[in-house]
């Protein structure tokens, strides 16, 4: 089932919705700030908010990025949350194009949401009637037409619903970079700090691939490996072949997070 998206004044109330901490999660952009906080003595760079692979080449290369994963049953306070998310750019280029699904607890129970983001622009989300649940399979791909616009695609492979999106911006992509990652992201736009990061168990990007172009395919071998570090806890396993990224939660207990982190 193909949905037609909403019209722009109901996606300026969703994104509001979802940037007011009260009524649920603001996705937030990459903290480039942070990103590239290197840790030689673990082959890994951890940041505050978000794990997974980057692959990196010169600007052009990427076009478009896809993965898919299994929606995850998390748990934790209410508040805490994540995000799967497969984009282009966001490292030394500092827009991104991405998509993919926020989670996060409520008073209610776990909700999920399917959303997409162009950097600096506000969050966009699909509409409700998209409907996600755990244990869901969802298949996500950003492609860009050109520097300035592009087009997310979404299907939920366990409902065989499906959901698209032109996306168009003023701020144009480098092309240097894609990215399969888990994100905890930022209270709000205002705030420096990720809201309680849940534990998502374990989301795992199959059919993980980049496209450039002249039909150039890539997969995540030869990524950075990206992992959550807060408060002196390290709190996941990444690991990457050549068509996946694993992205494991690991409980803040200590250093775990360090071990085995790379493959």
């Amino acid at each position: 089932m193909l949905f037609s998206f909403l019209p722009i004044s109901t996606c300026l109330l969703i994104s509001a919705v979802l940037a007011d901490p009260r009524r649920g999660p603001r996705h937030s952009h990459f903290n480039t700030a942070e990103k590239h906080i290197n840790d030689a003595s673990g082959g890994i760079s951890w940041t505050r908010t978000w794990a997974g692979a980057e692959l990196q080449q010169s600007n052009g290369t990427f076009r478009s990025v896809t993965g898919t994963f299994t929606v995850p049953s998390i748990s934790g306070p209410i508040g805490a949350g994540a995000a799967a998310l497969v984009g282009i750019d966001g490292g030394a280029c500092n827009m991104i194009f991405e998509a993919g699904v926020i989670f996060n607890i409520t008073s209610t129970g776990p909700q999920n949401k399917a959303v997409w983001e162009w950097y600096p622009d506000p969050l966009g989300a699909f509409p409700d009637n998209f409907t996600i649940a755990a244990g869901d399979s969802i298949n996500v791909t950003v492609s860009a037409s050109n520097a300035t616009s592009g087009l997310v695609e979404i299907q939920n492979l366990s409902n065989q619903q499906s959901a698209t999106q032109r996306v168009q911006s003023s701020h144009a992509l480098c092309g240097q970079s894609a990215e399969w990652i888990v994100e905890d992201y930022l209270l709000n736009d205002t705030s420096t700090n990720p809201v309680p990061l849940a534990n998502f168990g374990k989301v795992v990007f199959t059919h993980a691939q980049a496209g450039g172009p002249g039909n150039q395919t890539f997969g995540p071998q030869g990524s950075t490996i990206v992992g959550i570090e807060q408060n002196g806890q390290y709190l996941t396993n990444v690991s990457v072949d050549a068509s996946s990224v694993v992205v494991k939660y690991v409980k803040p207990t200590g250093n775990e997070g360090r071990v085995g982190c790379c493959h």
